[in-house]
């Protein structure tokens, strides 16, 4: 490979075959849409039950962990392995089409943007790129260097997942940085059929109170509906 300009990570946590197809079907439209000459591909085995060698024959690193250590763990681990200048976390529930690291890109060069979104499938659409916080996806999104930099990694203390993505939009906004999304490019999302399997479902409401310990708010009226961010949150702008 030459210069790595894209780094892609998928997190993996594959526990029925349904769940293995679906996470091949979301590696290989990574492959057939990107320029591998200057993408690397980075997936992370949450400790999967069901195995499979396609990973390591069809990804430039694979690192299995011995167990499921959550979400923000798993994020973590790919970033500090990333050597692209633009990183993307990609949710294995997703299929993407061409040009989609190029769309998230310019997202990602707008001013003091901190992290890059897409339109995902079945969310609220809009033209072109907009700086918004609503229905920001923890699906498919890009950071660069300066966003972990300015932020730091993902925070590891919730249980397995959700909030582990507007923990972070959080510590973005708090720092000055902006989140933007572009709508120019649509990616399909199925449902969120990683997370909220039944048997990680019940760890919402869990991680929900763990947030607002945290920040002192709940984020579902503000990241999903139609509430502000209160004084307390320190949002500068």
């Amino acid at each position: 490979m030459g210069a790595i300009k894209y780094s892609v990570i998928i997190l993996i946590f594959h526990r029925t075959e349904e769940l293995k197809q679906m996470g091949m079907d979301c590696l290989a439209s990574v492959i057939n849409s990107v320029n591998r000459q200057e993408t690397e591909i980075i997936v992370v085995d949450n400790g999967s039950t069901i195995r499979t060698d396609y990973w390591e024959k069809n990804t430039d690193v694979y690192v299995r962990l011995s167990e499921n250590t959550g979400i923000s763990h798993g994020w973590n681990t790919g970033l500090k392995l990333a050597q692209g200048r633009y990183m993307v976390i990609l949710g294995d529930d997703t299929i993407v089409h061409g040009n989609w690291l190029e769309e998230l890109q310019k997202a990602m060069d707008m001013p003091d943007c901190g992290v890059a979104n897409v339109h995902m499938q079945h969310l609220p659409h809009g033209i072109g790129i907009v700086e918004s916080i609503k229905w920001f996806s923890g699906a498919c999104f890009m950071l660069k260097q300066k966003t972990i930099e300015k932020v730091g990694y993902f925070f590891e203390g919730y249980d397995k997942c959700n909030f582990e993505d507007t923990d972070y939009w959080t510590r973005c906004l708090q720092v000055g940085l902006r989140l933007y999304k572009n709508h120019a490019i649509t990616i399909q999302h199925k449902e969120g059929q990683t997370l909220h399997a039944p048997d990680l479902a019940e760890l919402f409401e869990k991680n929900r109170q763990i947030y607002i310990e945290r920040f002192g708010f709940d984020p579902q009226p503000i990241f999903y509906g139609m509430a502000s961010f209160p004084k307390s949150a320190n949002i500068p702008y």
